[in-house]
C-alpha cells in the first residue's frame, strides 16, 4: 500500500515494465484448502491480516464490503490492487502478467458437481472482474509493444477474454501467449484468432500453451505478420503441411524459429516424406528443435537454411551422426550450438560434441533442463523483451529535482498505518 499510496504517484512515470503473476503465497490462489491461508468456504472468517489488507485496499478505491462474501472481496481486493498500479505507471510499454483467476478450479469440482452450467457465474466463488487487465486495456493498451498473457485454467476463462486483450493493444512488437485453460465449446476461439490476424507490427510471437493455433488459423491468408522469431509449443491441431504454409509466409523476414512439439506428432500417411521436405526460409539464423519426429525432420528439413545458431532439446529419435550430419551440412553458417540438459544423448557423445564443435571453431555449451529451478533475470535483453526505442528504466535523468524530495518517499514517522 506504501508503494501505490507513496512511491508510485511520484515514480510511476517512470516504470516502463510492470510484471505480475501468480506464485504460491498469501492472496493468491496455490494454498491448498487445509492450510489457513484461505478461508475453506466463502462463508468463513478471513484471517486478521488479510482483513487489514482489503479493508485498506478497499478504502482505497472507494469499495463497499456490504453485501459481498469474503470470498469476493479476497479477490477483488487483489484484481483492484493490481489495477492501482497499472493506472499510475501509465508510460509502461511491456507487460508480463496473469489474467485474474476467477475461481479456484477445485471448488468447481466440488461444489458445481450437480449445478446448471448456465449458472456458473453467479456462483459465489466466482469473482468474473479482470480489473488489472481491464487497465491494461485502456491505460497501457494504445501503446504496449510487449506483451505476455498467462491465462491459469480457472474453468471459466475463456480465449474471448484474450481476445479482448490482444485487439486492445494493436501496436504490440512482441506477443507471447500461454493458455492453460482446458478446450471447450465456449472458448471464443475464432475472437482470439481474428485478434491476432488483426496484428500487423507482431516482429516476435511465442505460443507457449493452448489450442488455438490449428490448421484453420495457418490457413489464413490476413495473417501478414513481419515475423522476426516465431515460437510453437504442442500444436496438438497443427499438421506437418499447415506449418510448412504457415511459417513460409513469413519467409522474407523470419530470423529465429523454436518448434516444442510442433507440429502434432498423429501418424499420417506421409508422415516420413514430410518430415524431410526442406524449408525455404533464407534469412533463418537461429534453430531451437524439441520434436519426436524423426532425425529428417532436423537433418534435411532445414538444410537449405543458413543456420549461425542451433538449440537441440529433447529429440529422441535424433542420434549423435545426426548432429554430425547437421553440422557438416551448415559447416559455412554454424557458430553456436547448444545441447539442452534433456537432450537424448549420452554425456560421452556430448563430450565428443564439445571436442567436434571446437576443432571446427564452434561455440558449445551445455544448458541445463528446461524444469531447471534456475530464472533469467528479468532483464528485457535476457528474455528476448522489447524495450521501447528511447526508454530505459534505469535512466535516472529524467528524475527531477521535485521527484527526488525527500517528502515524495514519505517522511521517517511511518507508524501511522
Amino acid at each position: 500500500m506504501f508503494a501505490i499510496t507513496t512511491i508510485l504517484p511520484h515514480r510511476g512515470v517512470h516504470v516502463r515494465s510492470i510484471e505480475f503473476t501468480q506464485t504460491f503465497f498469501r492472496h493468491l490462489d496455490g494454498d491448498p484448502h487445509d492450510s489457513g491461508v484461505h478461508p475453506a468456504v466463502p462463508e468463513t472468517e478471513l484471517r486478521y491480516d488479510h482483513v487489514r489488507s482489503i479493508e485498506a485496499v478497499e478504502q482505497l478505491v472507494g469499495e463497499s464490503a456490504e453485501g459481498v462474501s469474503n470470498e469476493r472481496r479476497f479477490r477483488r481486493a487483489r484484481s483492484l490492487l493490481l489495477a492501482q498500479v497499472v493506472c499510475q505507471c501509465h508510460n509502461a510499454t511491456r507487460v508480463h502478467g496473469d489474467t485474474f483467476p476467477r475461481s479456484r478450479l477445485q471448488w468447481l469440482d466440488d461444489e458445481l458437481a450437480d449445478n446448471d452450467e448456465d449458472g456458473i457465474v453467479e456462483h459465489m466463488s466466482i469473482y468474473n472482474l479482470d480489473h488489472a487487465f481491464e487497465s491494461v486495456k485502456t491505460v497501457l493498451g494504445p501503446k504496449l509493444v510487449d506483451l505476455t498473457i498467462i491465462v491459469p485454467d480457472d474453468g471459466v476463462t475463456t480465449e474471448a477474454v484474450v481476445a479482448d486483450i490482444v485487439a486492445a493493444c494493436p501496436k504490440l512488437l512482441r506477443l507471447e501467449i500461454d493458455l492453460e485453460m482446458e478446450a471447450s465449446e465456449r472458448t471464443g476461439r475464432a475472437e482470439l484468432q481474428d485478434a491476432l490476424a488483426g496484428l500487423s507490427a507482431l516482429e516476435v510471437f511465442t505460443h507457449s500453451d493452448g489450442p488455438f493455433i490449428d490448421d484453420a488459423f495457418a490457413a489464413r491468408d490476413d495473417v501478414r505478420w513481419p515475423l522476426k522469431v516465431l515460437g510453437l509449443r504442442e500444436c496438438e491441431n497443427l499438421s506437418f503441411p499447415s506449418l510448412r504454409k504457415f511459417v513460409h509466409r513469413f519467409k522474407s523476414t523470419l530470423e529465429c524459429l523454436d518448434l516444442d512439439g510442433a507440429p502434432h506428432t498423429d501418424n499420417e500417411r506421409d508422415n516420413e516424406r514430410l518430415c524431410a521436405e526442406a524449408f525455404d526460409l533464407p534469412k533463418l539464423d537461429t534453430l531451437v528443435l524439441s520434436t519426436q519426429h524423426e532425425a529428417p525432420f532436423l537433418v534435411s528439413a532445414f538444410a537449405a537454411c543458413p543456420i549461425a545458431s542451433f538449440t537441440l532439446g529433447f529429440c529422441p529419435a535424433v542420434e549423435f551422426k545426426d548432429v554430425e550430419m547437421f553440422i557438416d551440412l551448415h559447416a559455412l553458417t554454424l557458430r553456436r550450438l547448444e545441447v539442452a540438459g534433456d537432450a537424448a544423448l549420452t554425456e560421452a557423445q556430448v563430450e565428443s560434441l564439445e571436442v567436434l564443435c571446437h576443432a571446427k571453431g564452434i561455440e558449445c555449451e551445455l544448458l541445463p533442463p528446461e524444469d531447471d529451478d534456475s530464472e533469467l533475470d528479468d532483464d528485457p535483453s535476457e528474455w528476448g523483451g522489447i524495450v521501447a526505442d528511447g526508454d530505459d528504466d534505469l535512466d535516472q535523468d529524467e528524475w527531477t529535482d521535485e521527484d527526488d524530495d525527500a517528502d515524495a518517499w514519505g517522511s521517517d514517522d511511518e507508524d501511522d498505518e
